[in-house]
């Protein structure tokens, strides 16, 4: 029997999520985490202590002109991509990137174009996506017309500075609500257009920022769903985070992480989700840089600019005040 080819991965960012990804990393096999690169040096350090064997860098240049790993993972701050992703097209390097991709649709259109001219396989992580009580959801939406759709992101205000800057982040719906506004695409397909209204202020104290504490969009989609989404992060202790589905004869609530319930008439099922559906989307990427073949894959850098296009498109209408159409 041929040997399996062992997958050599960098990790690109030590934060919270680069050391999620890592530890689901070191539970596979036949997969070498051969480097990590993270700015700041006590994160860096701290993270490489899970993974003596890998060399550490606090430049990423440096990591790629002196490694020669099959794929980066990818988790950085939203406002940092570009360079890194432009450096493994160059260098054939597969990614799988942490959402938001970028905060500039153009940039993430060049560098949509600089990946679809490598040929290198790709992925970004939109977890979700491979829920399977969400493919039961696309199963009864098939055979059931959609009219309305209510959605909501609402928790907490993070406590990491970047994520409290708009510049930085992009604010809730780019950076967070950005994973419903997929769902939502992920369901219904393309949206037309969108209209939404957010406020910023300081009734509800906490710590300094600049996001929205709370907005609400209404998404019209080419195929004449309407999504009623709403955020929020000034919760304390409580959060409510997912969406209902109403159709002529079920009424399809998805909590997020927690349970998918459908009721029809007098009758309701549940199904609970004990899955924690990072590790599918991240075992699928590596897989597919195994084998070579990408077709597993749910959500590559394509699907996600997308999705990065009808949150930006939200951010504009917030701003505007007028309705913006959907590009």
């Amino acid at each position: 029997m041929a040997k399996r080819k062992v997958v050599k991965v960098a990790i690109i960012g030590c934060g919270g999520f680069g050391n999620y990804h890592l530890d689901n990393l070191l539970k596979m096999e036949d997969v070498k985490v051969v480097a990590l690169y993270n700015r700041g040096i006590e994160n860096l350090e701290k993270t490489g202590r899970k993974v003596p064997e890998a060399r550490l860098y606090q430049d990423y240049k440096a990591l790629f002109q002196k490694e020669k790993p099959d794929c980066a993972i990818i988790s950085l701050t939203p406002d940092a991509h570009g360079e890194v992703e432009e450096i493994c097209c160059r260098k054939n390097i597969a990614m799988y990137i942490e959402k938001p991709i970028e905060l500039s649709a153009e940039k993430a259109v060049g560098i949509a174009e600089n990946i679809r001219f490598s040929g290198i396989i790709n992925s970004v992580g939109y977890h979700e996506r491979y829920s399977e009580p969400i493919s039961f959801v696309k199963e009864i939406i098939a055979k059931e017309p959609v009219g309305l759709v209510t959605a909501s992101w609402f928790g907490s205000m993070p406590g990491v500075e970047w994520w409290r800057t708009k510049s930085m982040s992009g604010g809730q719906v780019v950076e967070q609500t950005t994973h419903i506004c997929d769902m939502m695409r992920y369901l219904f397909g393309e949206p037309l257009n969108v209209f939404a209204t957010g406020v910023k202020h300081d009734k509800f104290g906490g710590l300094p920022h600049d996001v929205e504490d709370h907005s609400s969009a209404i998404i019209n989609f080419k195929n004449g769903v309407t999504v009623n989404l709403i955020s929020g992060c000034y919760a304390k202790g409580c959060s409510k985070i997912g969406f209902e589905i109403f159709t002529p004869n079920f009424r399809i609530e998805y909590k997020w992480g927690e349970a998918l319930r459908v009721t029809s008439g007098d009758r309701t099922e549940e199904i609970r989700i004990s899955t924690d559906h990072h590790v599918p989307a991240l075992k699928t990427f590596i897989e597919a840089v195994r084998s070579g073949e990408r077709f597993e894959i749910r959500s590559d850098y394509d699907d996600a600019l997308a999705t990065l296009k009808l949150t930006l498109a939200i951010n504009e209408s917030m701003e505007t005040g007028k309705l913006v159409i959907c590009k």
